[in-house]
């Protein structure tokens, strides 16, 4: 967990680039083919919606969670 913390890897995460390269490096080290790295194409034309989908559902779970807003 410190190098999560040290190298900030959570906001590292908000950039979607990141994200994609997170996913299919993962996939990278399981075994068999690399399914997560066939998600990214998909992850990427539908990147606009699942924002759009996050965006409606974030306020919800931060009150369920008692997150407090970010400005």
């Amino acid at each position: 967990m410190p190098v999560l913390v040290e190298q900030d890897w959570l906001h590292r995460y908000a950039d979607f680039a990141f994200t994609c390269r997170a996913i299919a490096g993962i996939g990278r080290r399981l075994s068999g083919p690399n399914r997560l790295a066939e998600l990214v194409p998909w992850l990427e034309e539908e990147q606009r919606r699942l924002e759009e989908e996050f965006q409606r559902l974030w306020p919800e779970v931060r009150q369920a969670l008692e997150v407090p807003a970010h400005p």
